[in-house]
Order: C-alpha cells, then sequence, then structure tokens
C-alpha cells in the first residue's frame, strides 16, 4: 500500500526477521508518517533493518520502539541513520538497554541533527554521565 500513513503493529511478536520483511516492504511507500514498533521483540539485526529505511525514507515523522532490545550498538546504528534523515521528528526508545555508549551516539547526534524534535529515552541505563552528555 503506497498510501499508508499510519501503522502500527506495537505489542506483537514482530522480531528481527519480521522487521527485516516490513521495513524491505516500506521501502516503497512514500507515504508512512507514524511507525510504532513498540515491545515488538526487535533486537539488533531488526534494528539494522531500520536504520536502513531511515536512510532512505522522506515521509517517517515518528518512530516508536519502545521496550525492545536496541541497546548500545543498535542506538549507535539508528543514529548513523539519523544524520542524513530529514524528516523524523519524534523517537521513541523508552526501555532499550541503552547505556553510556549509546548515549554517546545519541548526543552526538543532537549535535547535527536539526529536524529531531521529541527524544524519549525514560527507562533506559543512562546514568548521570549518559544525561550530562545530552546537556
Amino acid at each position: 500500500n503506497k498510501s499508508l500513513e499510519d501503522l502500527s503493529l506495537s505489542a506483537n511478536a514482530v522480531g528481527d526477521e519480521g522487521a527485516a520483511l516490513l521495513c524491505g516492504a516500506l521501502k516503497a511507500n512514500r507515504s508512512l508518517k507514524t511507525l510504532n514498533l513498540g515491545s515488538s521483540q526487535i533486537g539488533l539485526a531488526g534494528v539494522r533493518a531500520i536504520a536502513d529505511l531511515l536512510q532512505q525514507s522522506k515521509t517517517l515523522e515518528d518512530l516508536s520502539l519502545w521496550r525492545n532490545a536496541v541497546g548500545d550498538e543498535g542506538a549507535a546504528l539508528l543514529c548513523g541513520a539519523l544524520k542524513t534523515n530529514r524528516s523524523l521528528k519524534k523517537l521513541n526508545l523508552k526501555s532499550n538497554k541503552i547505556g553510556l555508549a549509546g548515549m554517546k551516539a545519541i548526543a552526538d547526534l543532537l549535535q547535527q541533527n536539526k529536524t529531531l524534535e521529541d527524544l524519549i529515552l525514560s527507562g533506559n541505563a543512562v546514568g548521570d554521565e549518559g544525561a550530562a552528555l545530552l546537556c
């Protein structure tokens, strides 16, 4: 469907393979604005596919990945993709086991990306040092 604007698959067992298949299919979509994959059992392999989609998407404004297993490496992948993405305004990474290394990647991204307006990081292992990076 090339006119789909909002897709929510939260709280489903999408997994890494499902995320890769979904992102492959969504590359043809030029209208998707909101993608909710919260609590969908997505790990690093799935995040790679999502990062690839972010690099190509010119319409996605809201990406929700709450309560998955993004981790530090996945956060770095997403941040790499968002350095060139100019459409994403909201990113929800709540409860994704992101620590200091992931926070460093996010802080670096925030220095470069001018379109991201809303970033949710609650429920991660940010700590004082990670929080200080954002200030």
